[in-house]
């Protein structure tokens, strides 16, 4: 089962209109070839329509003569998503009120992200674990990592109070603080999106349904993490000071090694424009922006595994440069001290 962590929603009812306009827009399904699509929709028209059959439970039967189609409805989602647009941008382009692709967007996000256990999850066999193994030693030559974990920030417009504070990172802009675990080929493994923006990646971590996981089944495996973490029997930091030739070589490979996740978090905003920082907050409540986060990130995992291509010339948001890391002050205890070995194991065994 994926263990993917989203703030509950509150599904409130809401009151329809009596009378639904459209215009007679052409589909771009039909219209756009797979460039195109790709584009402006991020996905060729054959996985789209995979999306809209994943959201046909959205067809809800209706009195009305013209309910929303889905097709539709995840069209507009996807370009939501993909171009950073506002939703009365959106409005000149499908004919739809601002209310209605507000509800659509919530709709179509909270069904993606009921399917994340399908795309979003940790390796289960022996051969998927090889996998990710070999792949990270490829990158670094670090031995028997499993993934590597990052938090990255994603804009929101300003919470009510009195939970607003709370909300105000490290750049003093209200966000959410999303942490990410992704393999050797930048694909998501974990994601949670829950935690207002002030809180340290390692509160996040701490807190973590997988942490939990591995606290009571060890994995056959360790993620790879800045210093920001605290080092653990299953998480690898590097050394923050560094006292010999092979701790500051492990911290080269290590850095090298990890940029992987960042690489992935800046693909993933580059692609859809809507989580990314020139595309403007997220005009949402902090639920709701979860959800829209958990979406886009499903989508981004349902890229990678169809290899489409990507846009290289992305920003890796490095958040770790702008600022000193304040480490969380956490007492000698029987994990660290068995995480403390593996890691001099590493470096003995691969850095001397």
């Amino acid at each position: 089962m994926a263990e993917v962590q989203f703030i509950l929603q509150i599904v409130q009812n809401h009151n329809l209109r009596k009378e639904r306009v459209f215009l007679n827009k052409s589909n771009p399904l039909e219209a756009l070839d797979d460039a195109q699509l790709i584009a402006d929709y991020r996905f060729p028209r054959a996985s789209i329509l995979q999306i809209i059959e994943m959201c046909a439970p959205l067809a809800r039967p209706t009195t009305r003569n013209q309910a929303l189609p889905v097709s539709l409805q995840v069209m507009a989602a996807l370009r939501f998503y993909a171009k950073g647009v506002f939703q009365r941008d959106l409005m000149g382009i499908t004919g739809i009120s601002q209310s209605q692709l507000s509800r659509m967007i919530m709709d179509v996000s909270r069904r993606i992200v009921s399917q994340a256990h399908a795309h979003i999850r940790m390796p289960a066999t022996q051969d998927e674990i090889m996998y990710i193994k070999q792949g990270f030693y490829a990158l670094g030559g670090f031995p028997n990592f499993i993934g590597a974990i990052d938090g990255t920030l994603i804009n929101i417009q300003s919470p009510s109070r009195p939970t607003e504070p709370l909300y105000i990172g490290r750049k003093r802009e209200h966000c959410i603080n999303v942490q990410v675990v992704c393999d050797h080929n930048q694909k998501f493994l974990d994601v949670v999106a829950r935690y207002p923006g002030s809180t340290h990646d390692a509160f996040i971590w701490r807190h973590c349904e997988l942490k939990n996981r591995f606290l009571a089944n060890p994995p056959n495996g360790y993620l790879i993490g800045d210093s920001g973490y605290g080092v653990e029997p299953w998480l690898v930091p590097c050394f923050v000071n560094p006292q010999n030739a092979s701790q500051q070589a492990f911290n080269v490979a290590h850095k090298r090694t990890r940029r992987i996740v960042e690489n992935a978090i800046g693909m993933w905003k580059n692609i859809f424009r809507r989580i990314h920082k020139t595309g403007g907050a997220l005009i949402y409540k902090p639920n709701r922006a979860c959800q829209i986060i958990g979406a886009t990130a499903v989508l981004h995992n349902m890229r990678r595994d169809l290899n489409l291509p990507e846009d290289l010339n992305f920003e890796v948001e490095d958040e770790d440069l702008n600022e000193p890391i304040v480490l969380p002050k956490l007492p000698e205890n029987l994990i660290t001290q068995e995480g403390t070995r593996i890691r001099l194991e590493i470096v003995n065994g691969f850095f001397q």
